[in-house]
């Protein structure tokens, strides 16, 4: 019995401490996801690169991603880490829902070093896409990019890219080597 009423007390105290609770007192980077998606054409692998149709680094060429959706209310806090991959995904690659349901999509790590993004801080969480060659031709930029191009990995280092994706392809394309060594 006196367990259930500390127990209660404590809730009814956090409840207090959470209604006054004021998050803007605190500085708060922006999220996003990035997506390095990797398919087979012709033997080789390639990631899908999309040409940003916004600054900053309009016109460059980039990784599929965005801002993850986020909320001020408490209780409804936002998406899901990879709900919004799962959206990005959907967004920028024009493929169904059914398709993309069928995609291998699996976290690689967080990128946070300050300045990668020349609007504010940053913090990205990247996964690795495989896609079917079956669907290669059924990509098309959708969402905020003007296109969309397959590049071999090969190629890559002679790609100038938008941010940090230089990096983040290469820490994807490492995550994969170990996965399909260790599996």
């Amino acid at each position: 019995m006196v367990a259930g009423v500390k127990k209660r007390a404590a809730s009814e105290e956090e409840e207090k401490f959470l209604e006054a609770y004021r998050p803007g007192a605190f500085p708060r980077p922006s999220v996003t996801v990035d997506l390095v998606v990797f398919t087979v054409i012709d033997k080789l692998l390639h990631v899908l690169l999309v040409r940003r149709n916004e600054h900053p680094f309009k016109g460059r060429w980039a990784l599929p991603g965005g801002f993850v959706r986020v909320s001020d209310d408490r209780k409804e806090q936002g998406e899901d880490l990879d709900a919004a991959a799962h959206r990005e995904l959907l967004e920028e690659t024009g493929l169904s829902h059914t398709a993309t349901a069928s995609i291998f999509l699996e976290q690689v790590k967080a990128f946070g070093k300050p300045g990668r993004d020349p609007r504010m801080r940053v913090i990205s969480v990247a996964y690795y896409a495989l896609v079917r060659p079956t669907l290669v031709p059924m990509i098309k930029a959708g969402g905020d990019v003007s296109h969309a191009k397959w590049v071999d990995t090969n190629e890559i280092a002679a790609t100038e890219l938008a941010f940090d994706h230089d990096e983040v392809i290469e820490a994807a394309l490492g995550r994969m080597r170990a996965d399909l060594d260790r599996t």
